[in-house]
Parts: structure tokens; sequence; C-alpha cells
């Protein structure tokens, strides 16, 4: 049987091979424009399974649930340190590499996911609108009555200005229409509220603009008390502060995109004196998947020298080592 079929691939052997490299071809393709390296949370659930469901339902309520965590040593609390951080944060703020297409980034739609998307993950039943507790209402007339001065932000304590995805800018950062960020938070434009004259109360930005030195001095024990800042965007010590980057949901090609823009700019801004540190989920994953590669490289190569020593051992002809490569290559 085997003679016979062998025999039928000779006499064949040009139409055979032709469509074994029509078929290579094809696949091949694929590989290289289809084939994803994909490490997010959602792709080790079923993509109408009802976690998954849930999962992207409070990202299009709520946004996405992982950011870039930048993190800054240096002395806080001196002029220099500040300045330089006013400055990072504004080119952050004005980044804006090439994305490729993205089903679920859509700039301008406050990150959330497109409408195809959102008919593929309708609300599962165990989803439930929230209904506000008994005696809500009253509360709301009575917070609308009182007497704030300024904007203030949606709540208090770390609130930071907020950067759409569209570029449209609450807090005046960066040029309108040139940021991938919906939101950059950090010690500049973080916001604290603030007492004023006639009982209101106002949320000026922290620093910005940039205190002078006596000014950082006084500030010093004032910011490292606050339980709101210290542990979130400021050490215990004032020796690192931190610059959060929260963008919209995007799928992990152009999730690597914005980290490579990232870290190219913490190492423009990287020094001895004010040394930077890129980590958060984002990152993470970014990472994860360039070591993952790389060691899936290294060992092709060691296991394709492996097979050509062995192949070389028993047959001792080049034939007997090419012909044999060139089928595993297929």
């Amino acid at each position: 049987r085997f003679r016979s079929l062998g025999h039928a691939i000779l006499n064949r052997r040009f139409t055979i091979l032709f469509i074994a490299i029509a078929i290579t071809g094809f696949l091949a393709h694929q590989i290289q424009t289809r084939l994803k390296v994909d490490n997010s949370i959602e792709a080790f659930t079923a993509s109408q399974g009802e976690a998954n469901q849930t999962l992207l339902e409070l990202r299009r309520t709520f946004g996405k649930d992982d950011v870039f965590l930048v993190v800054i040593e240096g002395d806080v609390f001196s002029e220099q340190y500040v300045n330089t951080l006013k400055s990072f944060a504004d080119e952050l703020a004005r980044l804006d590499p090439p994305l490729e297409d993205d089903e679920f980034y859509q700039p301008g739609n406050e990150g959330a996911l497109d409408e195809t998307q959102s008919a593929q993950t309708s609300k599962p039943e165990s989803v439930q609108e929230a209904t506000p507790p008994p005696g809500f209402d009253e509360f709301e007339d009575e917070f609308e009555d009182a007497d704030f001065e300024d904007s203030a932000p949606s709540s208090t304590g770390d609130d930071s200005a907020a950067v759409g995805a569209s570029g449209d800018t609450t807090d005046d950062i960066g040029a309108i229409g040139t940021t991938v960020f919906e939101e950059i938070s950090s010690l500049i434009n973080v916001r604290r509220a603030t007492p004023s004259a006639g009982g209101g109360v106002s949320f000026p930005k922290l620093m910005d603009p940039v205190p002078d030195q006596a000014r950082l001095d006084e500030m010093r024990a004032d910011v490292l008390a606050d339980r709101f800042l210290v542990g979130s965007l400021v050490n215990e010590k004032g020796t690192m502060s931190m610059v959060t980057l929260r963008t919209p949901a995007m799928q992990e090609h152009n999730t690597e995109i914005v980290y490579r823009a990232v870290r190219e700019l913490a190492d423009r801004y990287d020094s001895k004196d004010f040394r930077i540190f890129v980590s958060g989920v984002p990152a993470l994953t970014v990472e994860l998947n360039t070591l993952m590669l790389g060691d899936l490289k290294r060992m092709l190569i060691l296991a394709t020298l492996g097979m050509i020593l062995v192949l070389f051992f028993i047959f001792r002809h080049p034939i007997g080592v090419i012909a044999p490569l060139f089928v595993v290559a297929f």
C-alpha cells in the first residue's frame, strides 16, 4: 500500500509539489497577517461567555481597568524635579503614536467599544441596572444646594485632569486632538479641596503653576500627610512620584505601540536625578509577549541545529540533512 502511494506521488510529483507550495504559501500568509500573541485576560475566557461579556460591559461603563504606571525617582519637592515632571507630563499629554486598525479603539467615542463589538457582547442577565439606595434623591437635592466655587472634579481626594481619547481636554493638558490617553494623573494636575472665602470650596491644581522652592518646602509636610496622595501619586518619604496613564480599550498590538512610545519618551527624560520606570499591566503584558517570542525564536534555532547534527550523524551526507530539513520547514 505504501509502495503504491509512493509510485502515485512520483508520477504526479510536479502537481503535488505545486499544491504543497500553494498551501504552504497561503498558510504562511495567514500566519504573517492574522497570527497574534494575546496574553490578555479576555483571551483566556470564552468570547461569548458570561465572564467575558461582563468584563467588556464594565469597560464600556467605567473605562479600561488597567493603566500604565510611570514611577519617577528623585527629590519630589525640588523645583528642578517638579519642572521636569511638568515638561514630561505635558509631552505625555501630546503623545500620539500612529495606531493600527483596531475594533476596540474608537477615538472620539470615550473609549467605548464599537457598535459591532457592543452588539456581540450584549449585557448578561446577571448584570442588572443599578438602582439608587433609599433616600438618594433627598441627598442629591441637598448636594445641589451646596455652595462650591470654581469647577469641582467628579470626586475629592486624588482627582486629576482627564484627557479624552478624542483629544478634548477638560483641564488644558496638551493640545486638542493630540493625545492617545483618556486620563493622565500626576502631582502636577491633581486637585485638592481648599476652603475659600465665603465658606466655599475650590479645587486648584496642586503644582500648576509650578511653586518656587520655598513654597515646595512648605508643601512637603502637608502633601506627605495626605492619605489620598501618599501611596497613589507619591511615596511616604517624598523620594518617588507616579504618573498614571489610562488609554481607551485597545487590542494588544496597539497597546505595544503606545508602550514603546511612552518608553522612548521616558528614556529621553531619564537622568540621575530623574529616574523613570515604566510599569503597569499593559507594560508587563508587552514585555511578557516580547520575552515569549524571543524564547520561541531561540528554541527554534537550537532545535534546528540539533536536527542538523542528528541528521548528519545518521546519514553522513548533505542530502540526508537538507531533504528532511526542507520537509520540516514546509
